[in-house]
């Protein structure tokens, strides 16, 4: 009998098979191009849980649909959630667990087995962490393992990208004043990332405003749980973003 079922096969869930070494899984998706091993249909029964990597906006559907199946079903949601989201869909005899994902979008599993040294799981109930680690392969660089609540499992996958847009901006904004002073603005960080206090990220995007598919969405997620009369960095790096976007946008049209 099967162990796991991966339910939806893009990037998170080809990081997810690395993860389950010697466990008996299959991989499901809708999308007939995602060379899933079943497209469509029932998602298949299985003995342990379910691994959830699709879009945030299709994690409530799945948890539905997985339930109709297996209403015991241990369901572990790798996709990007809001605080609240595991409590609110939480069962007594079938938990969902938040185990957040922090490769690049770009070479994802390269990413992921060469640079990604932790592993989260966010859950209230430490046996469902000690079944988690039951079936994870070790055959990865993880230093350690952070058991900690869902709700602080979710809002660090959304800072984690809202720091990374942050270096971004930051470094856009160095290079528009180093470029009114006509200065060297890779040299400008290779003398402040000599500093080893400082993290390179954002030091290769001069000029090129943050994009993808993980961090607008992260950053807006964010932006939406904060004060609106407070967080005046937080909303400062969007309003940065947009006007190097809106900048570009200008030069490409002239």
């Amino acid at each position: 009998m099967l162990d796991f079922v991966i339910v939806g096969y893009g990037t998170v869930g080809k990081v997810t098979e690395c993860l389950l070494g010697y466990n008996k899984f299959v991989t499901y998706d809708i999308n007939p191009k995602s060379n899933a091993d079943i497209i469509g249909g029932p998602i298949p029964f299985v003995k342990v849980g379910y691994f959830i990597c699709t879009h945030e906006d299709h994690v409530p559907d799945a948890i539905k649909n997985i339930r109709k199946i297996n209403p015991e079903a241990f369901i572990i949601v790798r996709s990007t959630i809001l605080p609240g989201f595991c409590d609110l869909y939480s069962e007594p005899k079938s938990p969902v667990i938040h185990m957040p994902a922090f490769h690049k979008e770009t070479n994802s599993i390269d990413d992921f087995l060469n640079r990604v040294e932790i592993l989260v799981i966010g859950t209230r109930d430490e046996k469902w962490a000690d079944l988690i680690k039951e079936h994870i392969y070790l055959g990865h660089n993880f230093k350690s393992y952070i058991v900690t609540d869902p709700n602080t499992s979710a809002l660090a996958k959304l800072v984690n990208n809202t720091r990374l847009a942050l270096g971004v901006t930051f470094w856009n904004e160095i290079d528009n004043l180093a470029t009114i002073f006509n200065a060297d603005t890779k040299e400008i960080a290779n003398v402040v990332c000599a500093d080893k206090r400082h993290q390179r990220h954002g030091t290769k995007f001069f000029g090129k405003p943050w994009s993808g598919k993980c961090l607008p969405k992260d950053v807006d997620s964010l932006l939406k749980l904060i004060n609106p009369d407070s967080e005046i960095l937080l909303k400062a790096i969007k309003e940065s973003n947009e006007k190097c976007l809106e900048y570009k946008k200008s030069l490409n049209s002239g």
